[in-house]
Formats: structure tokens, sequence, C-alpha cells
């Protein structure tokens, strides 16, 4: 057999996974080969097996447990280097032991190569060899360094103390020989430069005393002494923040307010006008009359009834302004989405959409919203006369009572003959707008499910009342 590659060593990562190997290059015996893993020598036999012992490609090497996620796994080929091959005077030329025992040479000399590409040496490019190391006696205790000449040479050894000092540390010393222990104070006369606005270097701190006058522009400020400076109303400082408690009081001067507990504040019984917690008290509002009120009634201003939202128990803000009477409410703005479908009065089916958009405004009780529903899939199982569905809120429940929707578009939507366009209606107590073709002089009817196609495109938008 022939020895054709020169690969000696096998590099892996482990994954905690995988369990083998391969080594692609002859090995003689399983004991041909040293396995590491994370850089520990593995044992043969109860950590790993060796197949493919003999095979000119080589084999794989198979551990009882997987190595660890990123240990590394490394396998040398460390062939003896012993020649086993006896041949007898006059005796037979066995050409296949003679070819094993040249292979075993060859893989000796890629052993050899290997191990001396991972040594230190001289490059190729040296003219001469370089000189031999100093005899083992004159070289303990000293490093190994060049010379001017690039060969072997000694240097002293300066071994620090055991214990140094920690007000002191090493340099270099004035001859460039050693190394000295100086003290911070021989320090910093070595480098002192004070600083200032345009240089780094050494500073001063300011004492707690200097740090209250705030006047010194040479020293420093640790947060320990600016934890002394405290705000006052002549000079700013740190100043401690004020608990939601102590902002309804309103009687500490020493304390501040964040947002937060501001809200807290205004949220408060006796916010509008009063300066006592829980009293609402009469005030004027430019030339508006603002009348007083007991806690939880609210407050009229010129004839308008202002309740708060929990009727004065939590203070939680305004929710509605009465004209004249309890039951003529303004209810706060409010805005949203919702997801319209298309159902029929039979059966919903459920269809698949490229666009299904739903808005809406309602101020008090009035509601405004805009609708569009493009299908790309329509169910087979829609039936009955068709309407869009899902509005945010019921019409109110007036009976005989109906409010228009506006049809902007019926995208193929099959309209009986004769009719031209689309409507929409909203029945009392409803949900949904009810959709309708027209045409002049022909009575409206309402539209079916076989008018409605795969690729349909509905947009209704209207006004209605709820509550």
């Amino acid at each position: 057999m022939t020895v054709s590659l020169t690969v000696n060593r096998w590099a892996y990562l482990g994954n905690g996974v995988t369990t083998s190997f391969t080594y692609d290059n002859r090995i003689f015996e399983a004991s041909d080969l040293k396995v590491f893993v994370g850089g520990v020598l593995r044992i043969a036999g109860s950590d790993y097996e060796v197949s493919g012992v003999g095979l000119p490609g080589g084999g794989s090497v198979t551990f009882s447990e997987p190595p660890a996620g990123g240990a590394s796994v490394t396998i040398v080929r460390d062939v003896p280097a012993t020649q086993g091959l006896d041949l007898a005077a006059l005796g037979s030329f066995p050409a296949e032991e003679n070819e094993k025992a040249l292979d075993r040479l060859t893989v000796l000399i890629q052993q050899l190569a290997d191990s001396s590409a991972r040594v230190i040496r001289q490059p190729d490019s040296d003219a001469t060899a370089i000189a031999a190391l100093p005899h083992h006696a004159a070289r303990a205790g000293k490093l190994l360094s060049f010379d001017s000449n690039g060969n072997p040479t000694l240097a002293a050894l300066t071994v620090l103390p055991d214990a140094l000092s920690a007000l002191h540390h090493p340099r270099v010393n004035a001859g460039g020989t050693g190394y000295e222990l100086i003290s911070p104070a021989a320090t910093f006369a070595a480098i002192k430069q004070e600083a200032s606005a345009a240089t780094s270097g050494v500073v001063e701190l300011a004492t707690d005393s200097e740090t209250q006058t705030g006047t010194d522009a040479a020293r420093a400020v640790t947060p320990a002494s600016l934890s002394a400076r405290s705000a006052t109303e002549a000079r700013s400082g740190l100043a401690e923040l004020a608990t939601d408690v102590e902002t309804v009081a309103g009687a500490d001067t020493a304390r501040v307010v964040t947002p937060a507990a501001l809200t807290a504040r205004l949220a408060s019984p006796g916010a509008i006008g009063g300066t006592t917690p829980g009293a609402v008290t009469a005030t004027s509002i430019a030339t508006d009359t603002v009348t007083e009120r007991s806690v939880g009634a609210g407050v009229t201003v010129d004839g308008a009834l202002i309740k708060d939202n929990a009727l004065g128990a939590s203070g939680a803000g305004l929710a509605a302004v009465f004209f004249g009477s309890s039951t003529n409410a303004l209810s706060v703005y409010e805005e949203g989405s919702f997801t319209p479908t298309l159902g029929g009065s039979v059966a919903d089916g459920t269809h698949t959409y490229s666009v299904q958009v739903g808005r809406y405004i309602r101020i008090g009780n009035l509601v405004h919203f805009w609708v569009r529903l493009a299908l790309t899939v329509k169910d087979p199982a829609l039936s009955g006369n068709v309407s869009v569905k899902g509005l945010p809120f019921p019409s109110s429940s007036v009976t005989g009572l109906q409010y228009s929707a506006a049809v902007g578009a019926l995208s193929d939507v099959n309209l009986t003959a004769g009719f031209t366009y689309g409507t929409g209606v909203i029945v009392a107590n409803s949900s949904a707008v009810f959709l309708t073709e027209q045409a002049d002089n022909l009575t409206g009817q309402l539209l079916m499910a076989a008018a409605f196609a795969n690729t349909s495109i509905v947009t209704v938008s209207g006004t209605y009342r709820t509550g």
C-alpha cells in the first residue's frame, strides 16, 4: 500500500451529541493514536474505541460519552519508532510485509515533521545556525534573551519581594538595569500636573463644607459630598421627593413633587380651588359662575353640571358634562377599531379576506363608523340576505327607527337586473348594516348571498345612535 496523505493530527469541537470522530490516515495498531478532550489524554478501551486499524483511509474514534459542547477533541497519530520486520537469510521476500515496513518509516517521518513544525525554530532565511544554549548550570535562574547577533544569551532575573507594600509599586530604575519600588508620593511628584478645564491631571477633592458653599472652582466633588448639598430657595442642590400623601396635604415646603404625585394632588377631592382635602369651595373662573356642591355631586358652571367619574369616591377624573339635568349627558370622546365580517341572515360562513378593516369615533351616544371588506375566498355556506356585521356598539332600541348607511363601493357584486346601486340600513338594537340594492322608480330590496363572489369588495360608512 502507498501513503498518500501527510496529515498527522485531527482537531474537532464537541457539541454534547456527537460521539464519533474520523481520522483519515493509516495506523498499524489502535494504540498508535493519542486522543485528547479539552487537553486531557483519554484512555483507549474505557473512554473510546478505535476502528479502521491498518486501513489506508483510516477510520474513526468513538467515545463512550459525547464530548461536551465547545470541548476541543484532538486525535494525534503517535506510532512507536520501532521496526518489527525480520527477514531470514536466503528466505522469501514478502511484498506486503516489506511495504508495510516502508509505510511505517514514512509515517514516522511524517510524525517527526509534525513535531518539528510545532517548535520554536529559525526561519529558512537565516544564513547561519544560531549558537547553542549555555550550559544548564550557567542558565539556571536566568532569563533567555538574544544578543545583537541574534544568538542566545542570558539576562539577570529580578525577583520581587513576596509581599509588596500596598503603598508602593515597581518601575524600571534610572539605569534601565533593573526595577525599584517607589511610593505614591514619588509617583505623584513624577506625574504631577494639576487638572484644568483644558487639561487632564491631578485634582484635589472638595470638603463637604466647600461643596455646600459652592464657590470653589479648582476642587472636585465626590458623590458623598454632593449628597451633603441640599437645595434651598437661594441655591440649587439635592432635594427629597414628597410622597403622594404629603403632596395631597400640600403643607410641606422642603420636598419636591414628581408628575405622578402631582396627578394624585389634582385628582384628590378639593383640588378645584380648595386648600383642604375633601372640601370643594366656590370660586370664580373669569366671568363664569362656579357653584359649590357637596362631594360627589359635582360642580355647576353657568348651569352645566360637571360630575367626576366616581361621584367623588375615587377622584378618577371627568367622565361627563350634564346640561340642565342629569339625563342630558355628553360623554368623553372615544375612538378605536373593530373587525367587521360579511354574514347572512341564514348562515354567515367563514370567508377569507385580503382587507378587513373597521374604525369608529364615538362622541357621547353618537357613533361614526367606516368599514372596508375585500374577499379573496367566499364561503359557499353564506346564505340569506347579506349584512356587514360586528359594529362596535348596538344601535339604540327605538322601535321603528332605522339609520341609513352610505355604500361607497360594491365591486364584483351581481346586482339584480334593473338595479344600479347599493345602500345600507341599521335597524333598532342591531350591530349590523343590512345591504340593499336600489334603482330609480323601483322598490329597493335586500342583497342576497348569491350576488357575492370570491372577489367582492364592500365599502360602507355611516352614523347611528347607541345607548
